[in-house]
């Protein structure tokens, strides 16, 4: 029996990549440990058998095909996990939050995981797998200065209100009738029933021409 695998991200020395890493390893996994800069990926770690540490930068789209290729040609084309765990932090008010830094951190944190597992999904398809996004806590759990702008204009008696909207009569929708599904996508298949939902006219949204 083939020996499953699993791509992990953000493995430097230290973190929780490299304690996934070691896991997997120990439980019988081949573990590609990927951290944007391999020479952070402790030694230890790189030496063990069936662990293959390889440079990754969620950022850059060019090298994550090349990566998702090698790895397609030494597993017969199958990943059976991947795990996004690559991510930074800046902790800052948002009244005081750098635009291009907080651009740069959304590029690795979300975008970042999009593109891994774009370029992964076809490996994760013929192995039937499975994707885990390591997240914060910082989700759930409201703290100051992680973006927390209630919290953060509280003491100045400033009130901060987000809405949720359910379905409401508006022209929101209008701009999704160039929905166009790639020629290539998994979703093929059922491309009516989400150009539907592009175009506003699923579950009942009304539609405006």
């Amino acid at each position: 029996m083939a020996t499953k695998t699993v791509l992990i991200t953000g493995c430097s020395s230290g973190g929780l990549g490299a304690a996934l890493a070691l896991a997997f390893s120990d439980a019988g996994y081949t573990v590609y440990a990927t951290a944007r800069n391999p020479a952070k990926i402790d030694e230890s770690l790189s030496k063990r058998p069936r662990v293959r540490a390889l440079a990754l930068d969620v950022t850059d789209a060019q090298q994550i095909a090349q990566v998702a290729a090698q790895v397609a040609s030494e597993t017969a084309g199958r990943l059976h996990v991947l795990i996004n765990n690559a991510g930074g932090n800046y902790t800052m008010p948002v009244m005081d939050a750098h635009i291009e830094e907080s651009k740069k951190l959304f590029d690795t944190n979300f975008w970042g995981v999009v593109r891994v597992t774009q370029a992964f999904s076809p490996l994760l398809v013929n192995a039937r797998g499975t994707v885990v996004n390591i997240s914060s806590i910082a989700g759930v759990l409201n703290t100051p200065f992680m973006e927390t702008l209630r919290l953060e204009m509280e003491p100045f008696h400033v009130k901060v209100i987000t809405v949720m909207a359910g379905n409401v009569e508006t022209r929101f929708w209008v701009d999704g009738s160039n929905f166009v599904l790639p020629s290539n996508s998994l979703y093929t298949p059922i491309v009516s029933v989400i150009t539907d939902a592009a175009e506003g006219t699923l579950s009942g949204k009304k539609k405006y021409a």
